[in-house]
């Protein structure tokens, strides 16, 4: 069984492909042929990206959530106050 497709090398093949299709210089059943592969290198290139925006998203709230609890804490100390141990 071979490897997973990498995003990138999954996007090159569905621009080879596309670029196939795209010139012309194909028959009828090949042409079919290389859309259904190009369909499937399309969904790896979508579950992707998808995967990437949510763990992005992640990150970004995370981010957030401590900056938050930063600036809380600094308030805290502004305040003459010693922040909560947690």
């Amino acid at each position: 069984m071979s490897q997973p497709l990498t995003f990138e090398e999954a996007l090159t093949k569905l621009e080879q492909i596309t670029g196939q299709i795209e010139k012309g210089d194909i028959g009828i059943d090949e042409a079919i042929s290389s859309y259904e592969k190009a369909i499937s290198l399309y969904q790896v290139c979508r579950e992707k990206l998808s995967k990437a925006e949510i763990r992005i998203k992640k990150l970004t709230s995370q981010m957030k959530e401590q900056k938050s609890t930063e600036v809380s804490l600094d308030e805290e100390e502004d305040k003459g106050q010693k922040p909560m141990p947690f």
